[in-house]
């Protein structure tokens, strides 16, 4: 064998090795990934990289590369700013220079806006602990980039009053010439008052100045800006009281309620009464099932018909459950695959990523192949290949929720 691999290298030819494993594994992944709508594929990669961390930390760096370069030109701030937080956060562990770099990238919150992604990015970052003077360089660099509302700031002037005192004067100094007075927003002018008071006793010049800038007329607010937005409470649908009804009477008030309501309660009857008959389980999840097209679209949809699914399979009903995964299959191309905005962005805390990585390790752990339910979605696949990928390099199972 060696005489015959010494004459190929003498021709001038390369035995190319076998790919392993684990290289199988994210050429399939990266196959998926780059085909998926962005809300999907940049989620896809920043999961690859979170599994890759600890055993290639280069390789992983290279996929958050490829996270970063796609998720920059989405133009929701809300969705570019929850994915580039999620690649800081795994940066943080790789490189912590290139995890600021990401931070750098995202905007100052606009007029208007309730949140602000520069400021949590920033506020990722100060959670890995730093000396005095990387600290101070540290708030230097978050004001300078915008990042005014960060807790830490607030934090610093803290930990200079108690451990510096002798610098706090200068410190708050800095802070002050880092604020945005020329378009500050309410919530900014109010964090710049509450650090002033903080400072009041020890610098009382020092801190008027501060409440004087921060209570400037500010530019009037358009329409619909954060002042007025702040004045509106949002409320959630509220469940009714069920404590005392039998089964019944709980099934006939679900059904009166709102279709993402009724479905919850139905759900609520089907875990929590120990007396039903499998069949009745069945019906009732059967029924909850035929009202979730009717959910707005989204995650909600999506929750609702994967937990039913879960419980038409968990029941016996295979035929039944096989309905259920074809509604959340064509929920999915429908959302996610660019046929709605959900394609380039989302609401909510979470990725609808992560509702189909639930699904895939609900499936993973109860031993349920897609096909036995008749489910065939790329996104899908691809969160099961992460789960052997993780699998393959030994790592134990660990949820990587990023949102």
């Amino acid at each position: 064998m060696k005489t015959l691999l010494g004459l190929l290298a003498l021709a001038g030819l390369t035995v190319s090795a076998q790919p392993t494993a684990k290289e199988r594994l994210l050429e399939r992944i990266e196959a998926i990934a780059v085909s998926e709508p962005p809300v999907l594929g940049v989620d896809t990669q920043i999961r690859t990289a979170a599994t890759l961390a600890s055993k290639d930390p280069d390789l992983a760096e290279r996929w958050l590369q490829a996270a970063t370069s796609r998720a920059l030109p989405l133009v929701d701030l809300h969705t570019r700013g929850e994915f580039l937080i999620a690649i800081v956060d795994q940066y943080r562990q790789l490189d912590t220079e290139a995890a600021e770099q990401v931070c750098s990238l995202l905007p100052r919150r606009a007029t208007g806006a309730k949140e602000d992604p520069l400021a949590r990015c920033y506020h990722s970052l100060f959670s890995v602990k730093r000396s005095w003077e990387e600290e101070k360089a540290l708030t230097r660099r978050a004001l300078s980039a915008g990042a005014f509302l960060a807790p830490e700031i607030r934090s610093h002037l803290e930990r200079s009053i108690k451990e510096h005192p002798e610098e706090c004067a200068a410190e708050f100094a800095v802070i002050v010439e880092g604020f945005p007075a020329a378009d500050a927003s309410p919530q900014e002018r109010r964090h710049l008052l509450d650090m002033a008071n903080l400072i009041r006793k020890r610098e009382p010049e020092l801190a008027a100045a501060a409440r004087k800038l921060a209570e400037s007329k500010p530019k009037a607010p358009a329409a619909g800006t954060e002042e007025e937005l702040e004045k509106k409470q949002v409320l959630g649908e509220e469940k009714p009281p069920t404590e005392g009804l039998a089964t019944p009477e709980r099934i006939s008030l679900a059904r009166k309620q709102t279709p993402a309501m009724q479905v919850e309660m139905l759900l609520e009857v089907m875990d929590g009464d120990k007396e039903l008959s499998p069949p009745q389980r069945i019906a009732l999840a059967y029924e909850a099932l035929e009202v979730t097209p009717k959910i707005k679209a989204g995650d909600e949809r999506l929750v609702s018909q994967s937990m039913l699914a879960r419980r038409l399979y968990d029941y016996g009903d295979r035929g039944k459950a096989a309905v259920a995964a074809q509604m959340l299959a064509e929920s999915f191309e429908k959302f996610y695959n660019c046929e709605t905005a959900a394609c380039v962005a989302f609401e909510g805390d979470s990725s609808p990523g992560e509702v189909i990585n639930d699904f895939a390790e609900y499936l993973r752990e109860n031993k349920i192949q897609p096909e036995d339910l008749g489910l065939r979605h790329k996104s899908l696949e691809a969160r099961l290949l992460i789960l052997d990928l993780q699998q393959s390099l030994g790592i134990e199972k660990k949820r990587f929720s990023f949102f």
